[in-house]
């Protein structure tokens, strides 16, 4: 909760990052589509693992900058969140996959790293949780 002016600096992640970004809508999408079509697409799937790995590889491509760029520090935690529900995402593509469901405290395991996932931080918020607590609701 801070105050802006027009004069304030445009120096922070809030200031570079696009609301309604059209990745996380894109994602949104093909996971809805995904889920809505029974879940058998192959070409779908595939697009949905793709993604989710390059969010999960990313966190340690960004460490490295942050290394050398200190004021995106407050969104290091935000990235490893997404790295963790990449995973989690990708878990739950596989069980989907396989035609199994998730344990209990798995699942509960998995809520709780999108819960904390969701949290903004940065003044900046992942928009891709919601479509992964989808697969999780199709994997439980």
């Amino acid at each position: 909760a801070r105050d802006f002016t027009q004069q304030s600096p445009y120096t922070r992640v809030m200031d570079a990052a696009r609301a309604d970004q059209k990745v996380a809508r894109d994602f949104r999408r093909l996971v809805h589509d995904f889920l809505t079509n029974g879940a058998d697409d192959a070409d779908m799937a595939a697009q949905i693992r793709s993604r989710l790995r390059r969010w999960a590889d990313n966190h340690e491509r960004l460490v490295a900058i942050i290394n050398v760029s200190p004021v995106l520090r407050e969104i290091e935690s935000l990235s490893a969140d997404l790295k963790t529900i990449s995973l989690v995402g990708l878990e739950l593509m596989d069980a989907i996959a396989a035609g199994e469901k998730i344990s209990a405290a798995r699942a509960s395991e998995c809520a709780d790293a999108l819960t904390e996932a969701g949290r903004q931080r940065g003044q900046v918020e992942l928009q891709v949780v919601e479509p992964i607590e989808k697969l999780l609701q199709r994997a439980q």
